[in-house]
């Protein structure tokens, strides 16, 4: 049923955002209720008043009151959001859906003073006020409405008790210099549905352009394009326009995009100004892939066989690429094949289902026709707004002038199915019936239809029934018009072989007024799923042997590790180990080898095999030989040298400096200390892969410094037999003298010891 005002409206939701100008004048009186009840500033016209309070209250009633309490001794006490122990409006939700408990201005019909094109926020306090309040089934659903605006439209659920006070806010752009502007109740519980409000403010400017939420679902199957992206903003400036681009691209103002496959996507959102909020980047819809398939032998020679097997999924079918004529079990779990060359196997599952669409005349293309209704349909146009009235139109307003000039959805110029909806007999009247639509037995099928509104406000409630039973959830129509709404439902037809649909509005409280189009009843179809493996065939194989480094006695060697194996040996292979290059002999214990000798690896694929030698390298202790050294002395305080000793080829020094046992080795040589005569013994070994020989000892004498003596030498002149000066001093130190003697001149000779 339509009531009050239509127009193509636009709605903002959100809480607890700051105004863009919170300087902005309040354009509400009596916001707070300090200054009386209805017709002072606002206006109440839906709910009843309780006036005085009396400790009972019904659905349905209201009161301005200091405490819930007060009107009714089950509410929850507390006081006003302004002061603490002010007015507030505490409602007894009503019953029946689209009631108006608050309207703008004194009378109850348009607010004055408004600026066309200027972006308005209506904000205000709310909190539940029963404890009977515990979910969203039993939270107040509360709307806004308004004329000569653009809005997008939305419901907000009342808080739960424990979060007090909450603010909301509902942003529209004025189209005219007056406007009405409503909240409506639309939850019908009898159990909960209590709240209070408080400290109303209508201001000129907008909330912050935000995002609110984004999910996707993926798709139920590779090949079914059934995923969906939603994205939903709020603030700035209405319209906006949701861009969403990738795998594919798609244009709308309701942030929902379906009918998707799998693929990456990019969601862009703008506003009506042209701000734009940061991209929704990378979002992957991947659906489900179960199979699991395996290859005992992912590489083999020609003619080998390998066993590939599946699991995930039942009813397979085995293909080849290129053709194997060895595949002879191809809808088998485990097939067993030899292929010759490089092939490629693909197991897919699923079923291709009968897409013929069961319904007669789902799209109303044949008119009214193949179904009946408890509708009336004898009037069309329907200028008075005929309620419980149907009909088949391209235009539902050229049936009835405040309906919205909506599209079919099977061509955009086709025909659908609207109704002006019933308000009697409880939502039970069978709004479209279709009977003895043949089902084959133990078959699943979905049920598909779509739904849109024709006027704006509380929405059609859609439920659908097949052989008396309910198929699934009511489908809400979406509260903006003339947007097309997919509904499908999962049915299994049973022991049936005939189905009875019934399509039902369960809403009866007004502005149910809705359209259905392209109804169908299809087989479901089983996920298709494709997995494919490779089966590599070499005609060679390839083995490439690394030798292991050499070892000492007591320590084994594996050649089983896969360090033996150069990178590019053929892998998938089995390895087997010999003593001989034949490979007649096997070798016991390949992981652990105490022998040194040359021994052999046999890689086998199949029919296919090669063998290639391994040397193994175990040496004693007793082979390394110590590195040459000699002794050092030293002046003491003399400057000293890092200590040097001569090592074998491709020998490494171990240093142990004083450590004649123990001790840990460096590869760094030490540098003695000349501050204290005597001798220290310092001691190196040398290493040759992993053996290292004994150590040895190195000895550094330090010694004291002593003066050399000498006895006087005679003159002699110019030109006589030189005399050797000796060349050991009177207290025994040996040394050399400089410079060299010259019997032509005087001149001082040097001592210097060694």
């Amino acid at each position: 049923m339509l009531t009050g005002f239509k127009s193509i409206l636009l709605l903002i939701i959100t809480t607890l955002f700051s105004l863009t100008n919170m300087n902005a004048q309040n354009l509400l009186t009596n916001g707070g209720f300090e200054g009386g009840g209805s017709t002072n500033g606002f206006f109440i016209n839906q709910y009843g008043l309780i006036n005085p309070v009396n400790g009972v209250s019904t659905p349905g009633k209201y009161a301005i009151t200091k405490d819930p309490k007060f009107m009714d001794t089950n509410f929850i006490s507390g006081g006003d959001k302004t002061t603490g122990n002010g007015n507030m409006l505490v409602i007894n939700g009503a019953t029946s859906n689209n009631q108006v408990f608050w309207t703008a201005g004194n009378n109850g019909g348009t607010f004055p003073g408004l600026t066309i094109g200027t972006t308005y926020t209506l904000s205000f306090w709310i909190k539940s006020v029963s404890n009977e309040v515990t979910s969203s089934a039993t939270q107040a659903t509360i709307n806004a409405f308004f004329v000569n605006a653009t809005y997008t439209p939305s419901n907000i659920q009342a808080p739960l008790p424990a979060l007090g006070w909450q603010k909301v806010s509902f942003t529209f752009i004025a189209t005219q210099t007056f406007a009405l502007i409503q909240l409506r109740t639309t939850s019908t519980s009898t159990i909960g549905n209590d709240f209070a409000v408080d400290d109303f403010e209508l201001k000129a400017g907008g909330l912050p352009f935000t995002l609110v939420n984004n999910s996707s679902t993926n798709p139920t199957c590779p090949s079914i394009n059934d995923g969906t992206i939603t994205a939903t903003a709020s603030g700035g400036s209405t319209p906006y326009k949701y861009a969403l681009t990738g795998t594919s691209s798609a244009n709308n103002s309701t942030g929902k995009f379906t009918d998707l496959s799998e693929g990456t996507y990019t969601l862009t959102i703008t506003d009506f100004a042209g701000a734009s909020l940061a991209p929704i980047t990378g979002i992957v819809l991947a659906a489900p892939n179960p199979l699991i398939v395996s290859a005992t032998l992912p590489t083999v020679c020609p003619g080998t066989p390998t066993t590939l097997s599946v699991s995930g999924a039942s009813g397979y079918t085995w293909t080849a690429n290129p053709l194997d004529s060895t595949l002879t079990t191809p809808n088998s779990t485990s097939i067993t094949v030899s292929p010759t060359q490089t092939t490629t196997y693909t197991v897919s599952t699923g079923k291709i289902p009968n897409l013929t669409n069961l319904i007669n005349n789902g799209d109303f293309e044949l008119g009214d026709t193949d179904f009946t209704s408890d509708y009336i349909t004898n009037v069309n146009p329907n200028p008075t707004g005929i309620q419980k009235a149907y009909a088949i139109v391209s235009n539902p307003k050229s049936y009835f002038t405040p309906f919205s000039a909506c599209p079919d959805k099977t061509t955009g110029t086709g025909k659908m199915f609207i109704a002006d909806g019933s308000t009697v007999n409880g939502g039970n009247d069978k709004v479209w019936v279709q009977n003895g639509v043949s089902v084959v037995p133990g078959t699943d099928y979905d049920f598909t239809y779509y739904l849109q509104n024709i006027v704006t406000g509380g929405p059609a409630r859609i439920e659908v029934t097949i052989n008396g039973n309910k198929i699934g959830p009511e489908a809400i129509a979406p509260l903006l018009p003339c947007i097309w709404q997919k509904n499908t439902y999962k049915w299994n037809s049973g022991s049936n072989t005939f189905a009875s649909i019934i399509i039902y509005d369960r809403e009866t409280s007004g502005n149910n007024d809705f359209a259905l189009d392209d109804i169908s009843l299809v087989e479901s179809p089983v996920c298709p799923l494709t997995k494919s493996i490779t089966i590599t065939v070499n005609s060679t194989l390839t083995l490439e042997i690394i030798d292991p480094a050499p070892v000492c006695s007591g320590a084994p060697v594996n050649i089983t590790l896969p360090t033996v194996l150069k990178p590019g040996s053929t892998t998938g292979t089995t390895l087997t180990y010999w003593t001989d290059a034949a490979a007649t002999i096997s070798l016991p214990n390949p992981s652990a080898i105490t022998t040194s000798g040359t021994y052999y690896i046999k890689s086998t694929l199949g029919s296919c095999s090669i063998t290639k030698p391994v040397l193994v390298s175990i040496n004693s202790s007793g082979g390394v030989p110590t590195p040459g050294v000699s002794p050092v002395s030293y002046c003491q305080n003399s400057i000293a040298t890092p200590l040097t000793a001569t090592p074998a080829t491709t020998a490494t020094l171990n240093w142990y400096g004083i450590d004649a046992t123990g001790g840990i080795a460096s590869t760094t040589a030490p540098i003695p200390s000349t501050a204290s005569v005597g001798t220290t013994t310092y001691y190196v070994s040398q290493s040759i892969g992993t053996c290292e020989s004994p150590r040895v000892a190195i000895d550094v004498t330090v010694n004291p410094k002593i003066t050399p003596t000498f006895a006087a030498t005679t003159a002699i002149c110019s030109g006589d037999t030189l005399f050797t000066l000796p060349l050991s001093s009177s207290n025994s130190i040996t040394g050399t003298w400089l410079p060299a003697f010259d019997n032509t001149k005087s001149d001082t000779y040097t001592f210097t010891p060694t």
